[in-house]
């Protein structure tokens, strides 16, 4: 029972996260000056990214929860991450600083990365598959927002 609590506090962190995201970006992507940028062709429509987010948080979720049994150490990295997924959002949409939100997104890569890594060295590979699907849609992410920075 104590497992399933730990991860729906990890849903709630997460999601929360998500929410907080989503103040910045619902507004930031109706605003002129993202509707006026020169975007990647390869953007996907709107509701990709709600899909996608919500599988990351469930997936992330489960993460942190073998973290928090397993490796409390490596929890620091996992929040760093959550940290830094959470203020990409303002600095893109809000306050439109790409290449300091494309900074951010680079550091987040890395973060989980890190994550991943420590996963599948610790054994854990089936959970670093999962983690796989956040990195390959943040390399996707990244290049959206260095395509913004390059092309604008």
């Amino acid at each position: 029972m104590k497992k399933i609590a730990v991860f729906l506090l990890f849903l709630a962190i997460n999601f929360l996260g998500l929410y907080l995201g989503g103040l910045a970006t619902g507004p930031g992507v109706q605003s002129e000056w993202y509707q006026n940028l020169n975007q990647a062709p390869w953007t996907p429509p709107g509701f990709v990214f709600g899909i996608v987010w919500t599988l990351i948080g469930i997936t992330w979720s489960v993460i942190g929860t073998h973290l928090y049994f397993n490796h409390k150490e490596e929890l620091d990295a996992y929040f760093g991450g959550w940290l830094l997924n959470l203020v990409w959002n303002p600095f893109f949409f809000i306050f439109n600083k790409p290449i300091v939100s494309g900074i951010v997104i680079i550091l987040l890569a890395l973060s989980v990365f890190y994550n991943i890594d420590f996963l599948r060295k610790s054994g854990k590979f089936n959970l670093s598959l999962w983690g796989y699907l956040y990195f390959f849609w943040l390399m996707i992410a990244t290049s959206l927002n260095w395509y913004i920075i390059f092309m604008n």
